[in-house]
């Protein structure tokens, strides 16, 4: 297959590793709480006893349905009658909800909830993204193509010294993937036919609704990311539309840059 004339990725998951960054935020966010709390003896004691028996993995679960409220969130919108929201309001009002399901009212301020929220703007990215994008720049332009707003988008991009060349977010469109504006949009603004576009994901979902805009798709396998079943997944490998396809163990984007490299 030619090499593409260029490459817009997701972040979340394929880019980020925002399970592992959040857990870990939020676990100090929580302990730090506890501290004062404990130091000026207030709070619910009940509250403080819980949030201290929290242990990383549930703070993972925790980021897991954080983000899963997005994603119900975006799917469920339509341009032009459900109004447009910036992922980082999203989140701040899911995090609302949140709160009292896990038994957590008044261990934070609403000042805290808020840098809570600003987490999103701190995840790390995986150790293969950077030197990985880097290669792939060679054979072309390197954009996000991701539901993330353009300021936090810029915030990762910079924090991780990803190098993408432009930011282009859920803001760029006023719309969310699958949408098909998103990926008609930015073959528009490339000036490129839609098969000389690859969207690279590690989600078959994203790249399904890339691939009936006329991208071509790049799959790249990340723990804990995919959400289609094994059976639907053994059927993307199948059917065979699923152009390049990295496992797990070849290394992430790492392994993309390779196989192009070939």
């Amino acid at each position: 297959m030619p090499t593409p004339k260029a490459f817009v990725f997701d972040v979340f998951g394929t880019v980020v590793n925002w399970r592992y960054s959040l857990a870990q935020g939020l676990s100090v966010a929580a302990q730090t709480a506890v501290q004062v709390h404990e130091a000026n003896r207030s709070g619910d004691a009940n509250v403080l006893t819980r949030a201290k028996a929290l242990t990383h993995t549930d703070w993972e679960w925790f980021a897991y349905e954080w983000y899963s409220r997005y994603i119900e969130f975006a799917a469920s919108a339509q341009p032009g009658v459900t109004t447009f929201m910036p992922q980082e309001e999203v989140h701040r009002r899911t995090l609302r909800l949140m709160i009292p399901k896990w038994h957590m009212d008044g261990l934070w301020t609403p000042e805290q909830l808020e840098e809570l929220v600003l987490l999103w703007y701190k995840l790390d990215a995986w150790p293969d993204s950077a030197a990985a994008i880097a290669r792939l720049a060679k054979h072309g332009p390197v954009i996000t193509l991701s539901d993330g707003s353009i300021k936090l988008l810029t915030s990762l991009n910079e924090r991780n010294q990803l190098g993408f060349t432009k930011i282009w977010g859920s803001d760029t469109w006023e719309a969310y993937k699958p949408d098909p504006a998103v990926y008609t949009g930015a073959v528009r603004k490339l000036g490129l036919k839609p098969d000389e576009v690859v969207l690279v994901a590690a989600h078959l979902g994203d790249l399904w609704g890339a691939k009936k805009c006329g991208l071509k798709a790049f799959y790249v396998e990340r723990a804990f990311e995919e959400r289609w079943s094994k059976e639907q997944i053994e059927k993307a490998k199948q059917d065979g539309w699923v152009d390049i396809w990295i496992p797990y163990e070849e290394g992430g984007l790492r392994g993309l840059a390779d196989a192009l490299e070939k």
